[in-house]
């Protein structure tokens, strides 16, 4: 008797939600890109030619990034030497540091490889006694684990190194599970903590453009007119914040977003000419932003805001309204 393979039919189409772009090195995850193909190592890191040449048989067969552990610090230190033994031969694919307990084998591997996955239980307070936690114990463990989680940040900020937060039930701490359970949800509110500490870091992000607006280079980066009009940039110059008002391109909920204290580092040039062509040349913003005095860092708009507030987005920065907080800039 054969076995009967059970089918189903998907009456309405499966939508993709459109996300935000993650770049892994040269692989670009989410947004408008296919979906990647990622996979694991199973030998031994310390093992480098035996790592590599796992590495190269994935590649080969299609796999566009390759997740190494990285159990301790040695076990890190050895990616350096993988990636490159993997660039001799000529095989760029991006390299995700799988971290183990060890905040510091983080912090190594993400100045070495595309990405680093991190687990929030590496930086929680494991050994603290089951009790119930007041509003403010809870806010100072969250800055302790701010205070651990920061050097990784600033690392991964400098090297434009991607990462991962990845919660599963042996990460969470008595003080979450005090709180929400042993739960999904728990899990949840485990992980968005920690982009939630990440965010108030700061963003970092490359913005590309066909020409910067004259009044931005006086404004923004307080480049000045001179009695012919041409403008001058001065590096003795301190150049000023801003806010950044923006929604991407095709995005089809048209998401709007803000922001706030903006800076932006002198704008770098790009671009090539030939004898048959010319070709525009655009110039790059490296741009950050901090949190402001109160905290916040960035607004977007959502399905419930009101109409007023989107279609009058770009015409003032947006300053959130919650009753008891004050979230003025100043």
């Amino acid at each position: 008797m054969e076995e009967t393979i059970p089918q189903w039919r998907v009456n309405n189409p499966i939508k993709r939600r459109l996300s935000a772009e993650v770049r892994v090195g040269n692989v670009g995850i989410g947004g408008h890109n296919p979906i990647r193909v990622q996979s694991m190592t199973n030998t031994d890191t310390m093992d480098t030619n035996a790592t590599v040449e796992q590495c190269i048989r994935l590649a080969d067969v299609g796999c566009e990034m390759v997740r190494i552990t990285a159990s301790n610090v040695q076990a890190a230190e050895n990616l350096y030497n993988i990636k490159n033994a993997l660039a001799q031969r000529n095989y760029n694919i991006p390299l995700i540091a799988d971290i183990h307990f060890n905040p510091k084998a983080a912090e190594v591997a993400a100045g070495i490889v595309e990405k680093v996955r991190i687990n929030p239980g590496n930086y929680t307070d494991r050994n603290i006694s089951e009790k119930d936690y007041s509003d403010r114990q809870y806010r100072e463990e969250l800055e302790r684990i701010a205070e651990r989680l920061q050097p990784l940040v600033e690392i991964c900020k400098a090297n434009h190194t991607a990462m991962r937060i990845g919660t599963n039930h042996g990460s969470l701490s008595r003080r979450i599970m005090n709180r929400f359970g042993d739960t999904p949800y728990a899990m949840a509110v485990s992980a968005m903590e920690f982009v939630q500490i990440c965010h108030q870091m700061g963003y970092d992000g490359d913005l590309e453009l066909a020409m910067i607006p004259e009044d931005f280079r006086v404004s923004a980066l307080n480049e000045t007119l001179d009695d012919n009009k041409v403008l001058i940039e001065d590096a003795n110059s301190e150049l000023n914040r801003f806010a950044l008002l923006f929604e991407f391109d095709g995005d089809v909920k048209h998401i709007r977003h803000v922001l706030y204290n903006c800076s932006a580092s002198r704008p770098g040039i790009e671009g090539k000419t030939n004898e048959e062509s010319r070709e525009i040349q655009t110039e790059t913003l490296t741009i950050k932003a901090t949190p402001l005095p109160s905290g916040v860092v960035k607004a977007k708009t959502g399905n419930e805001t009101d109409s007023t507030v989107y279609a009058d987005w770009y015409k003032a920065v947006y300053m959130p309204t919650i009753t008891g907080v004050n979230t003025d800039a100043e």
